[in-house]
């Protein structure tokens, strides 16, 4: 007998990706958004949860723990879930692993590219007719340097991490990788300390969770060990890097500029410091670095499989 499931903000993946393989898993009700007042009884008399980013805090775990198994992340990340507690009352909760590599990699790239060579600006001097009004064939508003040959630093050396690297090495780069967990281990790349991996790249990323240990990491002191022809890419999580700091750093012009994926906020509040900086200095995108077709069909797929798994008496992907 299939369980009992909701999704309760299937939104996060889009319209455009079938959620067929959760209906062959479970039988499952499907909610686009759920407001924060009715995720208890929308969840109630259901085994199983499918969700992405609603929080399940202490309060709601026990008040569903009479009914509610498992719960199922559409993604890597579990900090919206009180882990100890989900331990506490017997839920038991699955994550989707190493969906997204490609996706954000490829993503991680398209965002250094089109910063660094200032794509926006040229695409729209073309398309404004000044390339037309133009004295010459070309045009150089905007000076542009090749990544061959200049260091490109890692910040977390895990699954993206390590494709990233292997796509700036075949550009040409040194890569350099500071382990944000301290236990990461990658024989093709040499491996600094943060503070070397700052000062001596051209091109700094940042594919690390955020835990404890890099709550913070990137603030003010961090960025002024930075070169100034430096750029720095988050495509990790909200929170790694101090944002206002960033923002003085990039009008202060000690660093080139700064692509982020992520936010501390999410959406991103209308007063962040971040919106008054110039776009040629500063590339935002909202969140969707893991978000290709592929990668989102793969994590509906990897969730009805923990659901068939859990199902089986034998669970994959356990987190905590």
């Amino acid at each position: 007998m299939k369980p009992q499931a909701v999704f309760l903000d299937a939104a996060t993946l889009g319209e455009d990706i079938s959620l067929q393989p959760l209906h062959r898993a479970a039988e499952i009700t499907i909610h686009q958004t759920t407001p924060e007042a009715e995720v208890l009884e929308r969840c109630r008399g259901a085994s199983v949860v499918v969700t992405n980013k609603i929080r399940f805090d202490r309060h709601r775990l026990q008040s569903l723990s009479q009914t509610l198994r498992l719960i199922c992340l559409t993604a890597t990340g579990y900090d919206n879930i009180d882990i100890t507690a989900a331990r506490e009352f017997g839920i038991t909760v699955c994550n989707v692993r190493d969906y997204s590599t490609d996706s954000v990699a490829q993503h991680t790239l398209a965002i250094t590219l089109s910063l660094l060579q200032h794509i926006t600006y040229y695409a729209e001097f073309t398309a404004s007719g000044s390339y037309s009004a133009a004295p010459a064939f070309t045009h150089f508003g905007r000076p542009w340097f090749e990544l061959a040959n200049k260091t490109w630093g890692i910040i977390g050396m895990g699954a993206i991490g390590r494709k990233t690297a292997a796509i700036a090495a075949a550009l040409g780069c040194r890569v350099l990788y500071y382990s944000s967990s301290g236990q990461d281990r990658e024989p093709r790349f040499e491996r600094v300390e943060l503070a070397e991996l700052l000062q001596r790249s051209q091109v700094v990323s940042i594919h690390a969770p955020r835990t404890e240990r890099t709550s913070g990491l990137i603030a003010a002191a961090e960025l002024a060990q930075m070169q100034s022809d430096a750029i720095l890419v988050n495509v990790g999580r909200g929170g790694i890097v101090d944002e206002a700091a960033l923002a003085t750093a990039l009008q202060a012009g000690e660093i080139r500029g700064a692509a982020l994926d992520v936010f501390v906020d999410e959406p991103l509040l209308p007063d962040s410091p971040l919106l008054g900086i110039d776009r040629s200095r500063l590339l935002l995108t909202p969140h969707v670095a893991w978000g290709s077709i592929e990668a989102r069909s793969r994590v509906v797929a990897g969730v009805a499989d923990n659901i068939l798994a859990f199902q089986r008496g034998t669970p994959e992907n356990t987190v905590g």
